[in-house]
């Protein structure tokens, strides 16, 4: 008996129903008996110029009390990333990338059955690339955290103390050790400063029976409540455009480029770091970040802030290791900075004419501002 158009397509139908059906029993079975289970952890990702404090019941400092801008500032996923890794005696696992909310926090996940995790966040270009992503070493690093490394590791970070430590290398690239994790996030050590922009947590059975790994972070900072604050490298700069002829002569809705030297192909559009207008005074005015965007216009707190955030690179991708080892007198010769800092260019545009251009790019401290090993009594170098 001849089948007809209609009974062929239902025939058809059926079949592929029967295919597709038995193709997800599979694909079901197949995640259910490989599927990866993962670990998940919050951080909130500010500055050291950041403060917070403790939400009742809990530990770190999340809560902003801050008035001013860099006090306030979130990093959000706008001008950065966050990745995953494990770094192995030899090589690294790629955990993925993850995305940061406007008010700077991120949930991150990784495998169950990582003995180490380590978490960074890099700078996005201006258009929204994250520079760098899918390798370790690659892009603008302005944060790291490491929880309960390797021993190949410690061989190049021995400058931060022994297998065992807590440590970190602050904003001006001198080393802190804790005794604990909340003093890490808590107590003001050195200069002031807390934890970050590079951070290590290790495991020690002596000094910590309970475990300093990946599972006891995770379950540690499981609620965003209780998040890691993660102090990222940033400095604010006032931009201020003026004429040769006086300072006064200022340049009115100018616009500053901040382009990347060292890190993006010297004719990529990925280059450009930011972009900010001048205001009737010829000072910069930003106002990207802000949150709630409320803030930010008309009569908003923050309308007329004049801080850039820029981000510092905090790793010297060359040997893979943290700059360290603070800022040196200019009067030493061959002195490099061993702290975190950017090589940039500056573009100013006035309409459409190139009317400024600014290299900070170098290795030393030139010495055209003020040096000092204790300034103002607060231990650090400047």
């Amino acid at each position: 008996m001849a089948m007809n158009r209609k009974s062929l397509l239902s025939g058809v139908l059926v079949s592929l129903l029967i295919l597709s059906t038995a193709v997800v029993a599979v694909s079901l079975f197949t995640t259910a008996t490989f599927g990866q289970e993962y670990h998940e952890a919050w951080l909130k990702i500010v500055t050291s110029a950041w403060k917070g404090e403790a939400y009742n019941g809990y530990v770190t400092p999340v809560k902003p009390i801050g008035t001013t801008f860099p006090e306030r500032y979130n990093v959000t996923g706008i001008q950065a990333c966050v990745e995953v890794w494990r770094i192995k005696q030899y090589g690294e696992d790629y955990g993925g990338v993850f995305e940061i909310n406007a008010t700077g926090f991120v949930k991150v996940k990784w495998p169950k059955d990582w003995e180490n995790v380590t978490i960074v966040v890099k700078a996005k270009s201006y258009q929204g690339e994250c520079i760098g992503q899918g390798g370790l070493y690659k892009g603008i690093i302005i944060y790291w955290l490491t929880v309960n490394p390797v021993s190949s590791w410690w061989d190049k970070y021995s400058f931060l103390g022994s297998d065992g430590n807590n440590a970190t290398v602050n904003d001006d690239g001198i080393v802190d050790s804790w005794s604990s994790w909340i003093d890490m996030q808590t107590i003001p050590g050195r200069a002031g400063l807390k934890s970050g922009p590079f951070d290590v947590i290790d495991y020690s059975t002596s000094k910590n029976p309970k475990g300093f790994d990946p599972a006891w972070f995770a379950g540690n900072f499981s609620d965003p409540r209780n998040a890691w604050v993660a102090r990222a490298a940033k400095i604010f700069k006032v931009f201020h455009e003026h004429t040769w002829y006086s300072v006064k002569d200022t340049l009115t809705y100018a616009i500053i480029h901040i382009y990347d030297v060292d890190h993006t192909a010297e004719t990529s559009v990925h280059s450009l770091l930011k972009a900010v207008i001048t205001g009737p005074d010829g000072q910069s005015r930003y106002t990207r970040e802000i949150y709630p965007t409320s803030a930010g216009v008309k009569d908003g707190k923050f309308a007329q802030n004049k801080f850039v955030p820029i981000p510092l690179q905090i790793m010297n991708l060359a040997n893979k290791t943290a700059f360290h080892g603070g800022i040196v007198d200019p009067a030493v010769e061959g002195g490099r900075v061993g702290a975190p800092h950017l090589n940039a260019t500056k573009r100013v545009w006035w309409e459409t004419v190139l009317v400024n251009q600014t290299f900070y790019v170098g290795k030393e401290y030139n010495g055209t501002a003020s040096y000092a090993i204790n300034f103002e009594g607060t231990g650090k170098t400047r």
